[in-house]
């Protein structure tokens, strides 16, 4: 119960800090001069669909996943308590390391990477300590 009152916070956080990036992209764009070139976009202007946003779509839909399997894990008793703390802790890291990675407005190739590999690390980890002997009463 506790770790679905974080997760939303946690999501709620992170939808209230891309929007308020978002509504200051837009607010930078509508002061940019218009370019006469037919087909160019401002210099400031926020990417359309390009390969950095499906990146933070995808490592988004991954974190909720996980944090899902671990609150599913404590609510059927495959977690302990303390194991679904250990394990809401790891993916408060990955959410600190995708947030700095989107400050800049672009996930880069390499940062996608590196938090894909902490992703993989997390998964591991929910799914041992989800199969492993310890049961929580």
């Amino acid at each position: 119960m506790r770790s679905n009152a974080k997760s939303k916070m946690v999501l709620m956080i992170l939808t209230i800090v891309m929007i308020s990036s978002f509504q200051v992209l837009a607010d930078d764009n509508n002061s940019a001069p218009i370019s006469n070139e037919v087909g160019t976009a401002p210099p400031n202007a926020p990417p359309s669909g390009g390969k950095s946003e499906k990146r933070e779509a995808v490592i988004n839909q991954r974190q909720e996943n996980q944090n899902k399997r671990i609150e599913q894990g404590e609510k059927s008793g495959e977690l302990t308590h303390r194991e679904a703390n250990k394990l809401e802790r790891q993916q408060n890291k990955v959410n600190r390391m995708e947030s700095r990675a989107e400050a800049d407005g672009k996930v880069t190739k390499g940062e996608a990477k590196r938090i894909e590999k902490a992703q993989n690390e997390a998964s591991h980890d929910i799914y041992n300590k989800k199969h492993n002997s310890r049961k929580h009463k």
